[in-house]
């Protein structure tokens, strides 16, 4: 006959975590049962020998499982904890189930404050996300030094990102602010997609030929011209001349090669190719003059500033 003492001596040890992990370990070997809907748990038993850690599995029967649930017999399983509570009221000479504690994870929801200022900006930020710093600033009334502050500040909470855009020449870029995703889930707004996929910068360079080029024709931003996609196009009023246009910000030689190949096989009349990377706009160059079957009379190599004046330079010869 098991003692009171004995019982609660055991209980101490479960309680401690030394009994529990083997339970567990055996808990995790027993097979699925072949049976749906009915559960299949290990089972231990009162009467099992003081200071061991074997235990006693129920026998597998086709009906249902009626042993009492972990909380009617004392468990409280948490979602932190690998831990049991086993109370001191569960059956004697009765049986428990030992269920595993299951994973919960819970998405975390930013933490940070902002001020009405910061929240303010940040709006701004994603209402015109192409307007100049000096701009931004005189528009929300703030100070060169005011609003720098304000922007170092959100870029080290990481809510937003500086971007520099090189115009042309020495002294001449922008700078563009982007909102980060921390930023979108605080502001709990959709995060903006550029184009067909493509990025802030490729779409800001997109935007800005394509609204300079407005008075010579129709131009148009990822048309497609038999099911290829171009970055922008230039058609002249009289419909004498389609150009094509093409914004490669960090594309790999060998994908530049296929590009120009499929937009001349689309019945491009003139493709334009603008570069951000000077290295890369030279490698091409010597690509292109030595291939015969990328038609070089077709194609107009260029660094990103300079796409307008060649597509202006295209259009006035027609």
């Amino acid at each position: 006959m098991i003692t009171d003492s004995q019982i609660n001596e055991r209980n101490k040890r479960l309680l401690a975590g030394t009994e529990f992990e083997s339970i567990l370990r055996k808990y995790e070997e027993v097979p699925p049962n072949a049976n749906q809907g009915k559960e299949t748990s290990e089972t231990v038993t009162a009467n099992e020998t003081i200071g061991t850690n074997e235990t006693s599995r129920a026998p597998r029967t086709n009906e249902p499982n009626e042993s009492p649930t972990p909380q009617a017999a004392g468990y409280q399983t948490e979602t932190n904890n690998t831990t049991c509570n086993i109370s001191s009221h569960a059956p004697r000479g009765g049986e428990f189930q030992v269920k595993k504690p299951e994973k919960v994870f819970i998405k975390q929801e930013p933490t940070t404050q902002l001020t009405n200022e910061e929240r303010s900006f940040l709006n701004d930020v994603y209402n015109h996300e192409f307007e100049s710093l000096v701009n931004r600033f005189r528009n929300l009334g703030l100070s060169a030094g005011s609003g720098s502050r304000l922007v170092a500040k959100l870029v080290s909470l990481n809510l937003i990102r500086k971007l520099e855009i090189n115009l042309g020449g020495r002294g001449n870029s922008i700078t563009l602010l982007e909102l980060t995703g921390e930023a979108y889930l605080l502001l709990k707004l959709e995060p903006k997609k550029y184009g067909r996929g493509s990025g802030m910068e490729h779409y800001f360079w997109q935007v800005k030929v394509k609204d300079t080029l407005k008075p010579l024709g129709s131009a148009e931003i990822e048309e497609n011209v038999k099911n290829k996609f171009i970055d922008v196009t230039l058609r002249l009023p009289d419909g004498s001349l389609l150009i094509g246009i093409e914004i490669e910000i960090s594309s790999a030689k060998e994908h530049i090669v296929e590009q120009i190949k499929r937009d001349i096989e689309a019945g491009i009349d003139f493709l334009i190719i603008g570069f951000k990377d000077k290295r890369l706009f030279e490698q091409m160059q010597k690509t292109i003059s030595a291939s015969n079957k990328l038609i070089p009379d077709k194609v107009r190599l260029c660094l990103l500033p300079e796409i307008v004046k060649e597509a202006m330079k295209l259009a006035n010869k027609k």
